[in-house]
């Protein structure tokens, strides 16, 4: 597929379409806005603006959660017009965050990752007692609390299991590397998340396992496409499993 058609196609069934655990979707004009249950995770996730409505439109989402008292993220993608619309919501206050690179593998029978051996380390998790010794491996590795990623993995494998798989690889018990993926119903994809493995345990194949753990999961269910939101020094991991760049996203954090 094409990489405008892979766009638009993510357009249709990622934003515009999709629905997410635990949020709701509003429509205003030229904007779809993702608000969470608890009020806390609210963005602008797709927009259809240009040159003459932009500055307007951005200043109408200010006006609304402001008169909610709720902070919000727009997410901003490169391919998103005006082409500069990251530069007007800097203008206004907002805060943008670190570029991610988004990817999309489209799978087929015969590709790699549908092929590879899955190594007995890896495992899926059933078990929400298992996703401690997850948070405990993010904690370490990015220096910073998960709590709050663990209390909603929590959550989501109770409430939604049929939406969420959990895959670790293990050594000798021990968590060394996690990565999870959600499936999003009537749609062809599947997003894949985390990644995360301990400084000792890199170099030893486990990001490799865990992504062919879930592709295969996919595949088995049906899925034909799988999205991530790397890190820029993940980019070319992924690029060599087939992956296609599609440009940066900006998570950029309102005023």
């Amino acid at each position: 597929m094409r990489k405008a058609d892979l766009i638009k196609l993510l357009n249709k069934e990622q934003r515009i379409e999709a629905d997410y655990p635990g949020v709701r979707k509003e429509f205003a004009g030229p904007i779809i806005r993702s608000l969470s249950v608890d009020g806390i995770d609210n963005c602008i996730i797709y927009s259809e603006l240009d040159d003459r409505n932009a500055d307007e439109a951005i200043e109408d989402q200010l006006r609304y959660f402001g008169q909610q008292g709720m902070k919000f993220e727009w997410k901003v993608y490169d391919f998103d017009r005006p082409h500069d619309l990251k530069e007007r919501l800097i203008a206004k206050g907002f805060n943008p965050g670190e570029a991610e690179a988004l990817l999309i593998l489209e799978l087929q029978p015969d590709h790699e990752l549908l092929q590879l051996p899955i190594p007995s380390s890896i495992r899926r998790v059933t078990d929400s007692g298992k996703i401690d010794g997850i948070i405990a491996l993010e904690d370490s590795v990015w220096e910073e609390s998960h709590q709050e990623l663990g209390e909603r993995l929590k959550d989501e494998l109770s409430s939604t299991p049929e939406q969420l798989a959990i895959f670790v690889a293990e050594h000798e018990g021990q968590t060394v590397s996690a990565a999870w993926m959600y499936f999003h119903e009537g749609t062809s994809f599947c997003s894949l998340w985390g990644g995360a493995t301990l400084e000792l345990f890199r170099g030893q194949g486990h990001y490799k396992a865990l992504l062919a753990a879930r592709a295969q999961h996919a595949w088995s269910h049906g899925y034909r496409m799988l999205m991530v939101e790397a890190s820029p020094m993940s980019r070319p991991i992924l690029e060599q499993k087939g992956f296609v760049f599609l440009g940066y996203s900006y998570p950029c954090m309102s005023p």
